[in-house]
């Protein structure tokens, strides 16, 4: 798959994927945290989630080593006003920022 098909496919997932109700942004990024596809918003900073979803892995991967529970699937933080999820997708790291309540748009 060419570099311009894999991005079409990531930026149609992630369209997807903001087509939920209560989701207010999703961002892939590469190991090192570099976007490399986002749905957020005009107004909300991209840096910051980069920067979110890099600290998250990386901090999560040290546990996970040290406690030698094996590799990262997700991390969930819920919180009063939402949740984040950052999975893990091979060398690339999907961020989801919801809202308290999601559901789809269909129902």
């Amino acid at each position: 798959m060419t570099n311009k098909l894999r991005k079409e496919s990531i930026d149609r997932i992630l369209r997807e994927i903001c087509n939920v109700e209560g989701i207010i942004g999703a961002i892939i990024t590469d190991s090192e945290g570099n976007s490399i596809s986002s749905s957020f918003p005009p107004s909300y900073n991209l840096s910051i989630y980069e920067a979110i979803s890099s600290t998250l892995f990386e901090s999560s991967r040290r546990i996970l080593n040290y406690t030698r529970q094996g590799d990262i699937i997700s991390i969930l933080l819920e919180a009063d006003g939402g949740k984040v999820l950052v999975s893990n997708a091979s060398n690339m790291a999907l961020l989801i920022v919801t809202e308290k309540e999601c559901k789809s748009r269909s129902s």
